[in-house]
C-alpha cells in the first residue's frame, strides 16, 4: 500500500493521515467510475491553462497582466482595496481570487492579517515536501507508456513517456530525504541509472542520450495527521478575497482534483450560485 499511497498523495504511508488515505481510497474505489479515471495531461501550463483561458475570455472586457515581480496588495478594514503592480498601475475589482501556493500567498499578506485571523495563521503551519526528479532521455525501441511504482527503493516512482523517433523519457522521482546521503548530482544520477538498469536490463548507460536533475522544494503538501484542520476554505475572512489551489480544503488530497474543486467553488461564490 505504501507505493500506492505515495503515488496518490505524494506522502509516505508512514507519515500520512489515516483518515485522509481512507477517504481517498473510498473515493477512488468505492464511488462512481468517473472518480477512478486517470487522465494523462501533456503540454505546458501556457498551452493547457493560460491559452484556453485567454481564448475563452478574450472576447469580453478582460485585461491580462503577466507579472515579473510581486504585486502590492492594499487592504481596507475587511476587504481587498486594490492591487498595485510594479509599474505603479493600480487594479481594482469586485472580487479577488488568489490561486497561489501557501508560501506565495503569505508573502503578499500584511502581518496584521496573520495575527488577526486564525484562517491565515493556520496556513503558516502547512508544510511542503521536497522531491528530487531525474529525467533521462533514452534510445529504446519499445514505445509503451508505463508507470512503475517502486516499493522499498530510493526512487518511489518511474514514469516512461514515448517521445517518438525511437526515444523515451524516463522520469524517476524520490523524496528528497530518501536521497539525503547522496549530496552530489553525479551520485544521484548514478543511482537513477542503476535503478533504471535494474528495472529494464535491456537499457544500458550508452542508451542514455540526455539527463536532467530537478530539485522541487514544494512538490507536495504534507498530509500528516492534523493537516486537514489547517487547510483553509475558499472563502477567506476578507469578504472579497477567495483562495484557490490544490492545498485548500476541497475534500481531496492536494492533487489536481482538489485544485479543480476549489476553482469551481470560487466561481460559484463569485457568480452567487453556491450550488
Amino acid at each position: 500500500m505504501g507505493p500506492l499511497a505515495h503515488w496518490l498523495t505524494g506522502n509516505d504511508l508512514a507519515r500520512l493521515s489515516a483518515a485522509t488515505f481512507v477517504q481517498l481510497l473510498s473515493t477512488i474505489f468505492l464511488s462512481d467510475a468517473s472518480d477512478a479515471r486517470l487522465t494523462y495531461v501533456s503540454g505546458s501550463v501556457e498551452q493547457r491553462l493560460r491559452a484556453p483561458i485567454k481564448q475563452a475570455l478574450g472576447h469580453g472586457p478582460i485585461e491580462f497582466h503577466t507579472l515579473t515581480a510581486r504585486p502590492h496588495l492594499r487592504f481596507g478594514e475587511s476587504s481587498v482595496h486594490d492591487i498595485r503592480l510594479q509599474d505603479s498601475t493600480t487594479i481594482q475589482a469586485q472580487w479577488y481570487v488568489f490561486a497561489l501556493s501557501p508560501h506565495q500567498l503569505l508573502a503578499l499578506l500584511p502581518e496584521r492579517l496573520l495575527t488577526r485571523y486564525a484562517y491565515f495563521a493556520q496556513v503558516t503551519e502547512l508544510n511542503d515536501l521536497s522531491e528530487v526528479v531525474v529525467q533521462l532521455t533514452c534510445q529504446e525501441a519499445t514505445q509503451t507508456p508505463r508507470l512503475v511504482l517502486l516499493p522499498g527503493r530510493p526512487f518511489h516512482q518511474l514514469t516512461i513517456t514515448p517521445l517518438g523517433s525511437g526515444a523515451i523519457s524516463c522520469r524517476l522521482s524520490a523524496l528528497a530525504d530518501s536521497l539525503a546521503n547522496l549530496d552530489d548530482d553525479q551520485l544521484i544520477l548514478d543511482a537513477a541509472i542503476a535503478e533504471l538498469s535494474r528495472i529494464f536490463p535491456n537499457i544500458v548507460p550508452k542508451d542514455i542520450l540526455t539527463h536532467e536533475i530537478f530539485q522541487e522544494h514544494h512538490a507536495a503538501l504534507s498530509l500528516a495527521p492534523g493537516t486537514a484542520r489547517l487547510r483553509p476554505l475558499q472563502q477567506s475572512p476578507i469578504h472579497n478575497m477567495l483562495v484557490a489551489g490544490a492545498w485548500t480544503d476541497a475534500g481531496w488530497p492536494a492533487n489536481l482534483e482538489s485544485a479543480l474543486v476549489s476553482a469551481r467553488r470560487c466561481a460559484e461564490i463569485v457568480a452567487g450560485r453556491p450550488d
